[in-house]
């Protein structure tokens, strides 16, 4: 009988230990609609001694240590068919081969070869497991995937090589993603593999600051990127009267930070600003 008691109260105390865990990680874990809230978002895991677009390891390290919790991560197929943190295959990034060449522009890497090669021989690397692992470990983070795609059929083509992973992943890691979307036909087929916060990329459709505002607010999209180009004052203000959130890219200069903000943008990617200005956007 006192064996009996010692083993139901040993169960009991590791249930009360669950629960305490997984009310401390509730607790803890980012919010879904806490990026609309964000001021600065690390572009490509942010710059590193300089170095922008390297999406590594150590990019997110510094940029999270320096209090950074929205990241944009792209995301690229490899040759063989495999999905890597890369701004596209455009140019090496400082990244380098053993042989020292690089293919020609466009041309994508095998995975292994990508994997292998630091940027500035010094900066490991990420695939998007590698991602979604770093989403399991930090679940105060939220990341968004910026999909290297020219067309509506490259956005389908790409989110069916990332629907494995997503299908593995935990629900709280899944609740954290954003989708960037380029395309109004990107919307359906974002919807379809689960995505709920969704952030639409202007620019390569025509719209006016009038259709722009009405289409985001009728669709339930809940965020608008501008470039530094088309983030102009009619526009904003559309987008935040619907109640919809504002951001621009790319921003590197305080003063800048400062005056988009005055426009009514809520937030901006970044390379750079993290490291001297998280604290402060924060208050703002």
């Amino acid at each position: 009988m006192k064996i009996l008691m010692i083993v139901v109260a040993a169960l009991l105390l590791a249930a009360a230990v669950a629960a305490g865990i997984a009310r401390w990680n509730r607790r803890r874990t980012a919010n879904p609609d806490a990026w609309l809230h964000q001021p600065l978002i690390a572009h490509a895991g942010g710059g590193i001694d300089g170095h922008p677009y390297t999406n590594s390891a150590e990019a997110f390290a510094a940029s999270y240590a320096a209090g950074c919790r929205l990241f944009e991560f792209d995301v690229s197929p490899t040759s063989d068919g495999r999905l890597v943190a890369r701004h596209g295959w455009d140019e090496s990034l400082g990244q380098k081969l053993p042989d020292g060449d690089w293919p020609p522009a466009g041309e994508p890497l095998p995975y292994a070869a990508f994997m292998a090669a630091p940027y500035e021989g010094q900066y490991q690397p990420l695939d998007l497991a590698g991602v979604l692992a770093l989403m399991r470990r930090h679940r105060d983070i939220q990341v968004i995937l910026d999909g290297k795609v020219t067309a509506p059929e490259d956005t389908v083509a790409l989110y069916d090589l990332l629907e494995p992973q997503l299908q593995r992943a935990p629900k709280h890691v899944r609740r954290r993603l954003i989708a960037q979307m380029f395309y109004q036909d990107d919307l359906a087929v974002l919807r379809a593999h689960g995505f709920d916060q969704i952030l639409y990329v202007v620019g390569r459709e025509p719209y006016t600051a009038e259709s722009l505002s009405d289409y985001c607010a009728d669709n339930g999209i809940p965020a608008v990127s501008l470039s530094i180009y088309r983030t102009k004052a009619p526009v904003v203000a559309a987008l935040v009267a619907r109640g919809i959130t504002a951001f621009t890219y790319t921003v590197d200069d305080p003063e800048d930070l400062a005056r988009y903000q005055a426009l009514g943008v809520r937030g901006v990617f970044t390379n750079f600003l993290i490291d001297d200005n998280q604290g402060e956007a924060k208050r703002t």
